[in-house]
């Protein structure tokens, strides 16, 4: 994988200086605000950004710069930045566009310099758009100004007048008082003269509202502003979509509008008939001619002669025209809407409303009726003043701010059965979601979203519009006349169902699927740390087991660098008894002594890992079966560098080489493979590519920088995720160590030739364990080695005494040193543990005993395993026998927990209290659960009894020809063996399950010193040690006599004798039988 520096989505070293070369302050700003900083701090941070220093780095190393923030807050905070500056880009290509205006909207250009929000920045742009087609040709037939009569203001004296000649003074009066609620803010008016030959002076002000107070009145437009606009530059593509945006300015309202002696039609089919003329554009469907342009905007050449000879027509042709046009709108809006996320429109539930045209309006109205404009009647005439003021309310940018606020607090999102009927059922439980979009978490969008891509489901946002209705009428104006009233209320409804509620309903629907992503992405971030950071085992010979399609194994054992040592072992299991392949599996791994067996956590290895847990309880090996992360392994053993790794080794071998690895150092190994094949979830189809690459980059970046390596022995692919490095610069590191391994870190700076900025970034991950400078051996970056030599100067004692040695520094104080709290921190630990894993180690679990019975469980017990399974609901738990245990992700922890993916991952050892055993699976809890109970310093090196790794019972001390407790217990004469040769007899016995001869009840029998160690023991001659069985400890001869005594003699293997008749007998001792 190419990982250098070129990488589009890498932040640092080379680009990083291209991205952070200047900042304005209204960024500045912004940034400090929502980062709790000040601006100062910000800038510093974006200089440091700007010299090529990765946040890591800064989050660690310059902690007083950063102000507290930490590797993920930096990271987040360049994320803000760059899409800041993606609009800073958009505001400049928007101000190019004023800057060709005659007279410049100086307010306007205020406001679009100080806003940060994109959705505002694209509403103060609006209404500098060209209108669509059929605004346009009403605004050619003059009917702009019939629109600003309809609103004008009337004076108060005036109105009352009006009102006592007939018109409702009260209801006026309390309509245009709840109507006027609408606060003072921005919003553009387009002035054009009726040649249209330029763009007049903007006001900030609504377009309405403008005209209404005797501002210039809308007129054609053929203005230069209508030039190509720089579309907006985003890290994600569906940030803004301009198509659907402009495809729904581009719904008109079809207001029918009737005579006095024509009756108001009884449903919504009748209005559509009797509606006027308009243009097919104003349902969203194109006229003849016209297409949808890349900037949202409808053009042809046909377009203004298709609405002209369409107003031109009759009755007839109008109503049947208006329903194609209808239904060419309805099909347009079913395209529109987000069907590619499942979604589904607003629903609004709203009909066209008629106006009817009482004497008032056709006087008005007559006017403006010219035939030679193709404006023939005075319907002809009102509906067109009406497209025009709904173009005004669309595109009222504070009339849009404060509906879309309206629709983010109130709107519901409601979950509604799909299309695919057949995959409804394991969605189910969505159907019953109708909660406000403000509420709703990240991972139900999730969720939804899953099964909006099966067509399992779609969405509906149901909205109030009362309560955003008032505030459209308002926008209309304040005491307008009380005879136009019906209009302007039918061209708010119209407006803010067709031309408003649209359109931010896509800008609401889009912050929906951002907060999706960003929690999608957070859990990914997360998941994979969790993965990558799985505990590693102590450096020790391990096993890997392949498991075939007929169940043959492939044992191969690696050392302890993950070198496959000697032949691998193959066994044939199906069809052989187990105390026939327990011998063949000892004979095997005798010589190989390898105390770990690692095996896949796939659901077909799961047979072999309990078989083989089997095999050792026969054996009495000193093994440990455990269970490992398996994503990705099938395609990187079949895959071209894994077979030039592992030359000359069979797909099995190789498998098997590659499980044990993982369990060895599973960061290393899990480098191999692109994380996006590890299974991390289906959160990774959810999301872009490219943001999806970047946060799996960056947080395989910060283990590594957590974890470090050793320079001389990491190899090639581990040294490409180190933060800084190029693979120009590891090319030179592994050119120069083949000729000389390095002796400190300088001596690597100097040989490598790694440059200023590379050396910051990458010093500290890069140790040398070789160097002769204890500090070369940490994480300290050298940067700091002058203040960690006065740490060690100030306690008095020699550096090789204090360094290395818990306690060390007891006595020192920080602030006589002048640092922050996590640099001393740092030091401290580095200094007490130097180069120690930041990892915690893998224990090994003390598993139960293979046919122990679920039911003999109690409540509370605290048990061990590994993790099987992780899902987002819990973790499964492999407890040593056949059932699994199940911890809830409410058992997981005590705080709140989103998904268990986020703190359990496969392979990892836990310990757990049963809370239930009734069921499927054993209930299982972290909460609360008691530490290891850890044996006194002095006897943790073999001075005393160890713990049996299953059932936490005393071993036996050892045996007397110098070979360990075939269960782990310490030698006297060395490290214990791992695959001990048995004696076969009493490995019989425990395969048959009838126990050997014994008093007590202190557990399975056992091998103690020669000679069992008393009853319970199998041993050799006379033992010393004391023996572990199911009868009381002690010495004596044991072993081979005692069973003996148990053994069928000679005449009493008739039908029905039982020679361990009396063994369960108390008190019965062997030999007692032949009384019988």
């Amino acid at each position: 994988m190419d990982r250098g520096p070129s990488a589009p989505l890498r932040l640092g070293l080379v680009n990083a200086k291209r991205v952070f070369q200047v900042t304005s302050t209204p960024i500045l700003d912004t940034l400090a605000k929502e980062f709790s900083s000040d601006a100062e701090r910000i800038r510093r941070i974006l200089d440091l950004l700007a010299a090529g220093l990765l946040p890591h780095h800064i989050a660690r190393y310059r902690r007083e710069d950063a102000g507290g923030l930490s590797e993920g807050h930096l990271r987040r905070l360049v994320r803000r930045y760059q899409e800041l500056e993606e609009l800073d880009r958009r505001r400049a290509s928007i101000r190019r566009q004023f800057d060709s205006l005659d007279e410049k909207p100086s307010r306007v250009v205020e406001l679009l310099e100080r806003t940060v929000d994109r959705f505002e920045l694209e509403d103060l742009y609006l209404p500098f758009r060209r209108p669509e087609p059929e605004v346009q040709l009403a605004l050619d037939r003059g009917l702009g100004e019939l629109a600003d009569r309809l609103v004008a203001k009337v004076p108060a004296t005036k109105k009352r007048g009006a009102d006592s000649d007939g018109a409702d003074s009260e209801g006026a009066d309390a309509e245009g008082d709840a109507q006027s609620t609408s606060s003072e803010g921005p919003a553009v008016e387009t002035a054009v003269a009726d040649d249209g030959a330029a763009v007049a002076s903007a006001e900030v002000q609504s377009p309405v509202r403008g005209a209404a107070d005797g501002a210039p009145v809308d007129a054609p437009v053929d203005a230069p502003v209508d030039a190509p606009v720089d579309a907006p530059v985003d890290a994600a593509p569906e940030v803004i979509e301009p198509s659907v945006e402009a495809a729904a300015e581009s719904v008109a309202e079809p207001t029918a509008v009737s005579s006095p002696e024509v009756h108001a039609p009884e449903d919504e089919a009748a209005a559509v008939a009797e509606a006027p003329a308009m243009d097919a554009s104003a349902n969203g469907a194109p006229a003849d001619g016209a297409v949808a342009t890349e900037g949202g905007m409808l053009a042809g050449e046909g377009a203004e002669q298709a609405a002209t000879e369409q107003a031109a027509t009759g009755a007839e042709g109008v109503a049947s025209q208006a329903a194609e046009a209808k239904a060419e709108a309805s099909k347009a809006g079913a395209e529109l809407s987000p069907e590619a996320q499942g979604t589904a429109p607003v629903d609004r539930g709203h009909a066209a409303e008629t106006v009817e045209l009482t004497a008032e309006l056709a006087r008005l109205c007559s006017e403006f009726t010219r035939p030679d404009r193709g404006v023939h009647t005075e319907d002809e005439a009102l509906a067109g003043a009406m497209r025009v003021l709904a173009d005004r309310l669309g595109r009222d940018a504070q009339l849009r701010g404060q509906v879309r606020k309206v629709l983010r607090k109130h709107g519901v999102l409601s979950v509604r059965a799909g299309s695919n009927s057949q995959r409804v059922g394991r969605h189910k439980a969505l159907l019953k979601v109708s909660q406000p979009m403000r509420q709703i978490q990240g991972h139900r969008l999730l969720t939804i979203r899953q099964a909006q891509r099966e067509r399992a489901v779609t969405t509906v946002v149901e909205f109030d519009q009362s309560r955003a209705l008032p505030k459209v009428r308002a926008a209309l104006g304040r005491h307008t006349d009380a005879r136009f009233e019906s209009v302007l209320d039918t061209v708010a409804k119209n407006a803010l169902d067709r031309r408003l509620l649209p359109m931010l309903e896509a800008d609401v629907r889009l912050e929906l699927k951002e907060r999706g992503d960003e929690e999608a992405l957070r859990f990914l971030s997360q998941h994979l740390r969790q993965i990558l950071l799985t505990p590693p085992l102590a450096p020790r010979p391990v096993a890997g087991l392949h498991v075939g399609a007929k169940q043959e194994w492939t044992i191969t054992p690696i050392d302890i660098h993950g070198n496959a040592v000697g032949e691998p072992v193959m066994l044939e299991t199906a069809g052989v008894e187990d105390v026939d392949l327990a011998e063949q599996l000892g004979a095997a791994m005798r010589e190989r002594d390898a105390h770990w067996i690692a095996v896949g956590s796939g659901r077909e290895s799961r047979p072999a890992v309990l078989r083989l847990r089997k095999l050792i309880s026969i054996l009495g090996a000193d093994a440990t079966v455990a269970v490992v992360n398996e994503g990705g392994l099938s395609g990187y053993v079949n895959g071209e560098a894994c077979r030039k790794e592992l030359d000359g080794l069979t797909m099995q071998t190789r498998w098997g080489v590659a499980i044990a690895r993982r369990l060895l150092d599973p960061l290393t190994e899990l480098l191999k493979v692109e994380a996006r094949h590890l299974g991390l979830g289906f959160e990774q189809g959810l999301v872009s590519k490219a943001n999806l690459k970047r946060v799996l980059e960056e947080t395989s970046e910060s283990c590594v920088a957590l974890v470090g390596c050793d320079v001389n022995r990491a190899p090639e692919h581990f040294l490409k995720w180190v933060p800084g490095l190029d693979d120009a610069a590891v090319a030179r590191i592994l050119a120069a160590r083949a000729e000389q391994p390095f002796t400190s870190r300088d001596d690597l700076r100097e040989r490598a030739a790694i440059d200023e900025v590379q050396w910051q970034n990458a010093a500290s991950c890069l140790r040398v364990l070789s160097s002769k400078e204890p500090l070369d051996h940490t994480s300290i970056h050298p940067d700091q080695y002058a203040i960690a030599n006065r740490v060690l100067e100030a306690t008095g004692q020699p550096a090789d005494q204090v360094f290395g040695r818990p306690g060390g520094l007891k006595g020192l104080r920080r602030v006589d040193f002048e640092v922050d709290e996590g640099t001393w921190r740092d030091l401290a630990r580095e200094i007490a543990h130097p180069g120690r894993d930041a990892r915690p180690r893998l224990f090994p679990p003390k598993l139960l005993v293979p046919d122990t019975d679920p039911a003999t469980l109690e409540k509370g017990q605290v048990v061990e395993g590994f993790v099987t399974n992780v899902a987002n609901f819990g973790a499964f738990v492999d407890l040593g026998i056949e059932r699994e245990g199940l911890v809830h992700i409410s058992e997981i922890t005590s705080r709140y927990v989103r998904d268990a993916r986020e703190l359990l991952s496969v392979g990892q050892a836990v310990r757990a209290r049963v809370s239930e055993v009734g069921g499927p699976r054993i209930a299982l809890s972290l909460k609360d659960v008691p530490d290891r109970e850890r044996p006194p310093r002095g006897d943790r090196r073999g001075s005393g009894p160890r713990r049996d790794a299953r059932r936490g019972e005393p071993r036996g001390e050892g045996r007397g020809d110098g070979r360990g407790d075939s269960r782990g217990g310490p030698r006297r004469g060395g490290p214990r063996e791992a695959w001990p040769e048995p004696d076969r007899q009493v490995r019989v016995a425990r395969v048959r399950r009838d126990g050997m001869p014994g008093k007590g009840d202190s557990g399975r029998g056992g091998r103690g010193g020669p000679g069992g160690g008393g009853p319970g023991g199998g041993g050799r001659g006379p033992g010393r040690g004391p023996g572990r069985g199911r009868g009381e400890r002690s010495d004596g001869e044991g072993g081979r006599q005692e069973v003996a005594a148990y053994l069928p003699k000679k005449g009493q293997a008739d039908k029905g004798h039982n020679p361990f008749a009396r063994f369960f007998v108390e008190g019965q001792k062997p030999g007692d039988e032949s009384k019988d």
